[in-house]
């Protein structure tokens, strides 16, 4: 398994203290598969700017289908939420973790046969000799007292993501193979971090994606503890956030989109679940809109609280959006929005407004295509940059630009005079990990280019921008 530690090296090491067992857990005779959706309801979520509500799904569909991944949009009906908000904010979906993963963890653990079980969860009175106290006096919040071990693991816990150092060492006490122990005290030791943060990295880690707690449980076969260990340390399963890619000023409903990978160890605990909520009888089907109004699938999610990612207040100020993939997403909204406002008010200046997208193929995988041909049509959208990472063939409008950096550098006097000189506000949507980097280094370069200055002038440029809030970021990792 590609991880191993020398005995003799375990001996020296610096290790936490074994935590003490908090919980204790009695399944009950009676089973039941409900459990009262009231409960997340009453714990309330970070960053929530509302209550939890359970909005009916009115559509689902498949909008682009790649080799690797799909992109599905799901619109929820917000007729009965008496909530405002803006294009640019984001709504958090709570999420259901997958029922194979669990119900392979219950495998492991030997309570396959008790998951539908009514258990009640309680303290244990006083800690064990020779264990770390705990600073918990009460059961956590996100555990309900009265559940089933089902509802627990898929709607309460977050079972993927490596385990923190201290629930390592609570769960080396319950590995039966010298070696595969011996490998998790290394991870948890003080001088072991090195090995411990390769192992937790997404690049690092042996085990694979999807890594979590089946996969650990998997990568040391001779660890079976205590579900009460497990409950003990895992933390509250998380709200997913989304970006809203419509406006209020058009419909009661709201739009999202999300891309999700076809190979399953690769799908992210919410698009999984979401991709799940869509069955299909053909292939002809997949490019169809579900109607699921009949069935009654309810999606728990909340507003966000707003990190000021919204369209200016003055609709003259011209904007400048760059939203590569499903990053568009937040400037779907603002296009609508902006449509709107034109209709209902003509007299009115309003600012120019430059898209810089990209994907990887317009034949595939260019979303939203006629609505932003619309858009340009129609003078909401003055300008529409475009970029193509995998395309060979003729595309009108396009002239080869790969990424959208390609553009900002193709157009690098044009665009520093519409940020700078005619005081743009700049909106940045997108990947983190695959294009947040670049285009920050791109604009910084162009700004130098363009501006005959340094580095350190044009990182000053940006940070006054960023002050001013005409340099906005919605990143996701």
């Amino acid at each position: 398994m590609g991880l191993h530690s020398d005995n003799t090296v375990i001996s020296t090491m610096t290790l936490p203290a074994v935590p003490a067992e908090s919980m204790e857990i009695v399944f009950k005779s009676e089973t039941t598969e409900r459990i009262a959706e009231s409960f997340i309801d009453n714990v309330p979520f970070p960053l929530s700017a509302s209550p939890v509500f359970h909005v009916p799904v009115n559509s689902l569909k498949f909008i682009s289908r790649r080799n690797d991944k799909n992109i599905i949009e799901l619109i929820l009906n917000f007729k009965d939420v008496n909530y405002d908000y803006h294009p640019g904010d984001t709504l958090s979906v709570i999420p259901k973790n997958d029922s194979e993963e669990v119900e392979s963890i219950a495998d492991i653990l030997g309570l396959r046969e008790k998951l539908d079980n009514v258990c009640e969860l309680s303290l244990i009175n006083k800690p064990l000799e020779g264990k770390q106290k705990l600073s918990t006096k009460s059961i956590p919040t996100h555990l309900p007292a009265v559940s089933t071990l089902r509802h627990i693991l898929e709607e309460c816990v977050e079972i993927r993501g490596p385990p923190k150092k201290l629930f390592i060492r609570a769960l080396a006490e319950y590995t039966t193979n010298l070696e595969e122990k011996n490998t998790l005290l290394e991870l948890c030791s003080r001088e072991g971090s090195k090995k411990y943060e390769k192992f937790c990295s997404t690049e690092g880690n042996t085990v694979g994606p999807g890594f979590g707690l089946l996969k650990f449980l998997q990568t040391f076969p001779s660890c079976v503890p205590p579900v009460t260990v497990i409950l003990q340390h895992l933390p509250r399963l998380k709200a997913r956030p989304y970006s809203i890619a419509s406006s209020p000023l058009v419909s009661d409903k709201i739009r999202l989109i999300f891309s999700v990978y076809k190979e399953k160890e690769c799908k992210g605990v919410c698009t999984g679940w979401l991709e799940n909520l869509m069955t299909f009888q053909s292939l002809e089907e997949q490019f169809n809109s579900m109607n699921l109004n009949d069935a009654k699938v309810l999606i728990p999610s909340f507003l966000r609280k707003s990190v000021g990612f919204r369209l200016p207040e003055d609709p003259s100020t011209p904007i400048i959006l760059i939203g590569p993939g499903t990053g568009i997403a937040p400037f779907l909204g603002f296009l609508e929005h902006r449509a709107a406002q034109m209709k209902a008010d003509k007299s009115k200046e309003y600012g120019e407004v430059w898209l810089f997208y990209g994907c990887q193929n317009p034949e595939i995988d260019f979303i939203y295509e006629d609505s932003l041909k619309g858009y340009l049509k129609h003078n909401v959208l003055s300008e529409l940059f475009l970029s193509f990472s995998r395309y060979s063939g003729s595309y009108d409008g396009w002239d080869g630009a790969k990424y959208v950096q390609d553009n900002i550098k193709k157009f690098g006097e044009k665009f520093v005079d519409q940020l700078l000189d005619k005081e743009s506000v700049l909106y940045i949507s997108g990947d983190a990990k695959n294009m947040f980097k670049d285009v920050m280094e791109c604009i910084s370069s162009t700004i130098q280019n363009h501006r005959g200055v340094g580095q350190d002038e044009a990182s000053n440029i940006i940070k006054e921008l960023v002050k001013k809030k005409r340099y906005l970021q919605d990143i996701w990792c």
